[in-house]
């Protein structure tokens, strides 16, 4: 019996699956009575990345990982509680000469991830990993759930060597994230829950700049081939199926996809790879047709719709530095000037839009009776204060971080010592 959802086995990265199933008995943990309940287990660990199911958990005590049946489900702020059943445990000390004459070293390498990157052969790590301000973002890192005050609660997902562009789902417990399992790997969309993540997709591509459908059945993100441009493509969330193309057009990247509230279509912005201008467009997701929707001098990039769909926040360097705009949507003349000392990563929550201005994260409540009014913005907390990194100013095209609806939780990416 081999647990294999739709997903797992067009994986390349699993195609050594079969043999697989042979060297697990060699890694189970000494116990013969739960040995077939163990391999099992890690069917189901391998495979419930790529699946939504939650029916089994994994945990590591000592240097034991036990695979555990949930028999309850209760959902909590910051979490899911789970009341479990042990059905065994299985030794992470995998010795790579054992694994070498049966698995392709990509399968090796899935394999760690989908056990908990920097985990195997010694202990789980701490809810809260330490965060080290002063390390390299080649380092290990991790994503993190913050609240207002800058407190970090818990971590999601494994340690990577890379996550960029975290978009939490609708129902708030999972994160698309474009990740990099180790340095010298290629970007790719992964989603973590928990303290898990797998790889949804199976391109050869550059991955980035994934969002979640408002309904959480979809994925919007783009694709970049060697030597190619960037094009925008949807696939199910749950892993089944293939990529659906958006858009794709020789000649300009296309970046950062924006859903409506109705999902009929999606915001975009290009870029020219010889000039580097970039400017916002639109795209229906049904009939392909495009039209410009911010086309303003300077570089506009990286815009979010607000959760109604009404109003549309970018930042732009029209004034000569780069700062929060926010305009109408459809498209319209009128332009509001949210920043006052510059001004990235705009997003959204249900009355609130959230910016970096270089290591604070800035918050501007809003109303939109009548228009599109805007209170001054404030401090929330630093970088720095929830381990981005003390010099990191959020200068970059790929954002560290996420808002759920409420404006309640973030999650950040924190960069870890060791």
């Amino acid at each position: 019996m081999v647990f294999a959802p739709p997903g797992v086995m067009s994986n390349p990265a699993l195609r050594g699956w079969p043999h697989y199933q042979r060297l697990v008995p060699r890694t189970c943990h000494p116990e013969g009575e739960k040995s077939a309940a163990t391999r099992l287990g890690l069917r189901v660990l391998l495979a419930v990345g790529f699946h939504r199911a939650k029916e089994y958990s994994a945990t590591y005590v000592g240097r034991r990982l036990e695979i555990a049946r949930a028999v309850q489900s209760l959902s909590r702020s910051g979490g899911i509680t789970r009341t479990a059943r042990c059905c065994g445990s299985v030794s992470p000390s995998i010795e790579k000469k054992t694994m070498k004459p049966h698995l392709p070293a990509r399968l090796v390498r899935t394999t760690l991830l989908l056990l908990g990157l920097g985990a195997c052969g010694g202990d789980a790590p701490d809810d809260v990993a330490p965060a080290d301000e002063d390390v390299a973002s080649t380092t290990n890192q991790q994503l993190a759930w913050v609240d207002r005050s800058g407190t970090v609660l818990e971590s999601i997902g494994p340690r990577m060597n890379s996550i960029l562009d975290p978009s939490i789902s609708p129902d708030g417990e999972r994160v698309a994230v474009r990740g990099r399992a180790v340095e010298g790997e290629t970007d790719h969309l992964y989603i973590l829950e928990g303290r898990g993540g797998a790889r949804l997709t199976s391109n050869e591509g550059f991955e980035r700049h994934m969002i979640w459908s408002p309904d959480g059945s979809r994925i919007a993100y783009s694709i970049q081939e060697p030597e190619g441009v960037s094009d925008l493509f949807i696939r199910s969330a749950d892993g089944t199926g293939g990529d659906e193309p958006l858009i794709v057009s020789e000649g300009m990247h296309k970046w950062y996809p924006s859903w409506t509230p109705d999902a009929s279509t999606v915001v975009f912005h290009t870029n020219n790879p010889e000039t580097q201008a970039r400017d916002l467009w639109s795209v229906d997701v049904v009939t392909g047709e495009t039209e410009v929707v911010v086309g303003d001098d300077g570089i506009q990039a990286l815009a979010r719709l607000s959760r109604d769909g009404r109003f549309l926040a970018y930042q732009s360097d029209q004034d000569g530095q780069t700062e929060i705009y926010v305009t109408t949507f459809p498209a319209s003349d009128a332009r509001w000037k949210v920043s006052t000392d510059g001004g990235t990563w705009p997003k959204w929550s249900n009355g609130e839009l959230f910016f970096w201005q270089g290591n604070d994260l800035m918050v501007a409540r809003f109303s939109d009776e009548g228009g599109f009014t805007f209170e001054e913005p404030n401090r929330l907390f630093t970088g720095q204060q929830v381990g981005m990194g003390s010099d990191n100013m959020m200068t970059s095209y790929n954002p560290e971080y996420d808002v759920n609806a409420e404006g309640t939780r973030f999650v950040v990416t924190r960069r870890l010592g060791g």
